[in-house]
C-alpha cells in the first residue's frame, strides 16, 4: 500500500499534539496495517516534511473523542490515547481499515482512509 500522508494525534490531558508527515514520493508499506511498524524504520527518512503543532484536545473532559480530517485514499490517521484509557464505542465513516495496537505505555488506534473526503471518527471512553 502506498502512503503519502500520515497524521498522528497524541491525546494528553494537558496538551494535545497533531503531527502530519508527508512522504514524497509515497512510500510502500508491507501491508495495509499488518506491519505498520515499518513506517518507523528506515522509510521515515523519506519524509518530505513533518509538521508538529499543539491542537485542541481530541478527547474532551467527558471522555468523548471527535476527530474530523479531510483524507485521501490510502492515507493514515492515528490517535494515541493517554495511558490507562481505551475506547468502548467507536463510530467511523468511510474507513477502510481499523486496527488497535498497544505500545509500551498506551493504545494506538489506526485508520486507513477508504475514499477521498471527510473522515469522521467519534468514540467514548
Amino acid at each position: 500500500m502506498l502512503i503519502s500522508r500520515h497524521i498522528i494525534y497524541t491525546d494528553n490531558p494537558v496538551c494535545c499534539e497533531r503531527v502530519e508527515i508527508v512522504f514524497d514520493p509515497p512510500i510502500d508499506i508491507d501491508s495495509p496495517l499488518g506491519k505498520i511498524g515499518s513506517l518507523y524504520g528506515d522509510r521515515m527518512r523519506g519524509a518530505k516534511q513533518a509538521l508538529r503543532r499543539p491542537c485542541r484536545p481530541v478527547v474532551n473532559a467527558n471522555g468523548l473523542l471527535h476527530v474530523k480530517e479531510v483524507m485521501k485514499v490510502g492515507e493514515l490517521l492515528m490517535v494515541r490515547v493517554r495511558p490507562g484509557h481505551r475506547f468502548r464505542n467507536l463510530v467511523l465513516n468511510k474507513a477502510r481499515q481499523f486496527q488497535v495496537m498497544p505500545d509500551a505505555q498506551r493504545l494506538q488506534y489506526w485508520i486507513t482512509a477508504g475514499r477521498d473526503g471527510w473522515l469522521k471518527w467519534r468514540g467514548k471512553w
